[in-house]
């Protein structure tokens, strides 16, 4: 049995610095690989062909060759043209190549295709590097000690896998200079590597790392094909595009509930489903927004007029299913197949108008350059296009559109930008109109008239120095505008006056024989191409627009929210007010039936569902309502004037006295007291009125009490008196201001307010002063809770207050300052608030 044989391993050196060639391995330094091994045997003295080192006489180390019987080792090769010990150098010098001392005959692959195996070609000296001359020279340059073959034999140094690593200071070359397996580890990446790179745009991609061993700049960096990462890979300004939605990103969605809510869009780029959609806060469109099985909960809401009940300025759309209406304080209306809903936009301005090139392009403009498109998803706020307040807005094509305001601005969307041109004139502009795109017409004040030729605005005469407000546009021979002097007419060469109408609010047009008006009081009238015919509408307002897509599918909009449909060859009302009710006073029995007083010989009921007039019997001036039940309600007024409804007619009721009542309230049908002027106060017993003196001789405003022996009224100089069933006792409130209007929830809980935002509170033993924090005059208080209470200032700027049980704050309410409150009053589901043409819901 062979003892174990003991060899060097080689290592791969790929990558590595080696050691010195041919002097290293005449200095002895060089460990070769060694096949010696002994044997078993006896007969075999070593391996036939193996090799093992020997001591050379000149003190370096050389090498020994089996012989090819075993038998014994050859002559130590000290020399290194003769390193096998064969005589033969030529082939030998600085190589020691494994074939050639194994004696493997025939292979030529170390003379550049001759064979210098020993004794293979019988002469002993064959040119060994193929360079033509045979001897010592060994290198194709006669360099002693080269590789002749360039091919890795054993005992190669160049090729050697055996060559250890000697470390240098790394440098960028893609290598591993100090020997620590990571080549350029200094660098930033190393020298021709694949790495991750930053884009143009900020997306990831992959590129070779620099020469000069740095990252791939943006410019170098390759995009790469759009995957769903919510990143913009390809460098064409969307994310994720050719997937559902962009991961990440919230996108509308519907709600379990059928409203319009948003949510995130998955990973996987696919849109939120119906249990991850996030329902919107409630808003007042009759509908279940948050999905809580509630509509337009905890929020006030326009409930007269509906939807709106603020000024209309301009109506535009694409049909009669989808048609937008702008109005004050940032009011956008859209209406649909299923009605009007209110859209919020990122302004609070008042919006002047509106067009529509379609459902997924809307323009809005309006004060301090208010600006805003739709792109059927979202708003985009074009807002700093200019500071002019933008009036009027007109377009030819949804690349060709103007809008003009105040000090001549004339600015124009090509599509991409809009662009401020010079209109020649520094006037505030109304209004702007055309019927081609080289054809357009402004108009405004101080006679203002100027035409765009396709290049450039230049002023016409008009021949009138009046406001012009409106202006239509039919063909380069025909064209209306409105004057405060009444209308004019384009005839292809000038402006002349035109009779057959009056000052006009606004024009829309199908042909230049069928163009319609609106103006005051309650008119429109058609142009047939030869006269002006008059098509009275059901408003006592003028409206202030005109939009439609035929004669018989025309809308007319205007003031205090009045929305006029002309369905076929009449007008109806949708929407607006009844009579200009101011709603001086109001009584609540249950959600559908409401009543309120404050014109004349009218007074209005809520059903449930519409407000009606009905006819109270008197052309006095009602002051005050209180409802003992739907078959009771008594209503007062002007010269003592006393009415009660018995469920179906309102009917006089013999009056105390031929002053004006200012006051009605009461416990039940045969106990109700009336107040007015001078202090008096009178007690309805059922058969008659009774006087009862307070002592008190200044006015009195309201009533209210939780039993009949528990009564407050209250008036001028802050005073309160309080009824006990015996007599009348005033109570010291703390103010002088005067007090409009007093209710509570218990003896213990009363609240009564005032002028100047003055609020005070009754405790069950004193009152105390409330800071409210406005200084309007604070005219209805609501009370439904000791931490619920509402009081509702006349003017505090959209603003109501609520008590929450331990401060006063402010809420928000719909309507600008046209819609003043008056008062209010309380349903088991809602608290009322009612004012000049306005009432308003906040539902529990």
């Amino acid at each position: 049995m062979k003892d174990e044989c003991i060899r060097v391993a080689s290592a791969s050196l790929a990558g590595r610095n080696l050691l010195p060639r041919p002097s290293l391995i005449l200095a002895g330094l060089v460990v070769f690989a060694s096949a010696a091994c002994s044997t078993d045997s006896g007969s075999l003295v070593c391996d036939p062909g193996a090799t093992q080192s020997c001591l050379c006489a000149v003190g370096v180390e050389g090498i020994q060759i089996c012989a090819g019987d075993g038998t014994g080792w050859g002559a130590c090769a000290c020399d290194a043209t003769d390193a096998d010990a064969d005589g033969d150098a030529e082939d030998d010098a600085g190589t020691n190549d494994a074939d050639e001392v194994t004696g493997d005959a025939g292979d030529a692959d170390d003379g550049g295709g001759s064979d210098v195996e020993a004794g293979d070609d019988g002469e002993g000296d064959a040119d060994a590097d193929d360079d033509g001359e045979d001897g010592t020279d060994t290198t194709d340059e006669g360099e002693s000690g080269a590789d002749a073959d360039g091919g890795g034999d054993v005992g190669d140094v160049e090729d050697s896998a055996d060559a250890p690593c000697i470390p240098v200071a790394e440098v960028c070359n893609g290598l591993d200079d100090d020997c620590d397996d990571e080549p350029d580890e200094e660098f930033a990446c190393p020298a021709g590597a694949v790495v991750p790179c930053v884009t143009v745009c900020g997306s990831r991609g992959l590129a070779p790392c620099t020469a000069a061993c740095e990252i791939p700049s943006p410019a170098e960096c390759p995009t790469t094909a759009e995957s769903c990462n919510g990143a913009d890979d390809d460098c064409d300004g969307l994310t994720d595009e050719d997937f559902p939605c962009a991961a990440g990103s919230t996108v509308a969605c519907r709600t379990a509930c059928g409203s319009s809510g948003n949510g995130v869009c998955s990973a996987t780029c696919g849109p939120p489903g119906i249990a991850d959609c996030g329902p919107p806060p409630e808003t007042c469109n009759l509908q279940d927004d948050d999905c809580d099985a509630r509509t337009d909960e905890q929020t006030w809401c326009w409930a007269n007029p509906y939807p709106f009940g603020d000024d209309f300025s301009e109506i535009h759309g694409i049909s009669s299913d989808d048609f937008w209406l702008t109005g004050g304080d940032g009011t956008l209306l859209h209406h649909t197949a299923a009605g009007f809903e209110r859209v919020s936009v990122p302004v609070t301005a008042d919006l002047n108008g509106v067009w529509a090139a379609g459902p997924d392009d809307v323009w809005v403009v309006g004060y301090w350059g208010t600006l805003l498109h739709w792109d059927g998803t979202a708003w985009s706020d074009f807002t700093g296009v200019t500071t002019e307040t933008l009036q009027a807005i007109w377009g030819f094509a949804p690349g060709d559109v103007w809008a003009v305001g105040t000090r001549g601005t004339a600015v124009h969307w090509d599509g991409s930008s809009w662009v401020r041109h010079d209109s020649r004139v520094t006037a505030q502009l109304t209004g702007v109109h055309g019927y081609t795109a080289n054809d357009v017409w402004s108009v405004g004040d101080s006679g203002t008239i100027v035409r765009w030729n396709g290049s450039a605005w230049s002023a016409v005469p008009s021949g009138t120095t009046g406001w012009v407000t409106t202006v239509w546009g039919n063909d380069a021979a025909s064209a209306w505008a409105s004057t405060s002097s009444g209308l004019r007419f384009w005839n292809g060469s000038s402006w002349s006056a035109a009779t057959g109408t009056t000052y006009t609010y606004d024009f829309w047009g199908f042909a230049a024989d069928d163009i319609w008006t609106t103006h005051a009081p309650n008119i429109s009238s058609r142009w047939n191409g030869a006269t002006w015919q008059d098509q009275p509408y059901p408003t006592v307002w003028g409206a202030a627009a005109l939009w439609g897509t035929s004669d018989s599918d025309l809308w007319a909009v205007g003031h205090a929210g009045a929305i006029l449909h002309r369905l076929g060859t009449t007008w109806e009302r949708v929407s607006g007010l009844l009579g200009g009710t101011s709603a001086g006073g109001a009584a609540c029995i249950a959600e559908d039936d409401i009543w309120i007083v404050g014109g004349f010989r009218d007074t209005h009921h809520w059903d449930g569902s519409a407000w009606s007039a009905v006819d109270v019997g008197t052309d006095y001036y009602l002051h005050d309502v209180w409802a003992v039940s739907p078959m009771d309600v008594w209503a007062v007024g002007e010269a003592g004037t006393v009415r009660r409804w018995d469920g179906s007619t309102w009917n006089a009721v013999t009056s105390p006295r031929s002053m004006t009542l200012d006051t009605v309230c009461g416990m039940s049908g045969s106990d109700v007291w009336v107040t007015g002027a001078g202090g008096y106060v009178y007690r309805w017993g059922g058969l008659g009125w009774t006087y009862y003196s307070t002592g008190f001789g200044g006015e009195l405003r309201d009533c209210w009490g939780p039993r009949s022996d528990d009564l407050w009224l209250v008036g001028n100089v802050g005073a309160a008196l309080n009824w006990n069933g015996v007599s009348w006792t005033r109570r010291v409130t703390g103010t002088y201001e005067r007090l409009l209007a007093v209710h509570g929830t218990a003896g213990n809980d009363v609240w009564a307010v005032g002028e100047v935002g003055t609020i005070v509170h009754w405790d069950g033993l004193d009152w105390s002063v409330h800071s409210s924090g406005v200084t309007d005059d604070i005219v209805a208080v609501a009370a439904l809770a000791p931490d619920d209470v509402w009081a509702f200032p006349d003017r505090a700027d959209q603003h109501v207050l609520h008590w929450d049980g331990s401060s006063w704050s402010q809420v928000e309410r719909p309507g600008d300052y046209s819609s003043t409150l008056a008062n209010s009053c309380v349903t088991p589901g809602s608290v009322w608030a009612f004012g000049e043409s306005a009432t308003f819901r906040y539902r529990r």
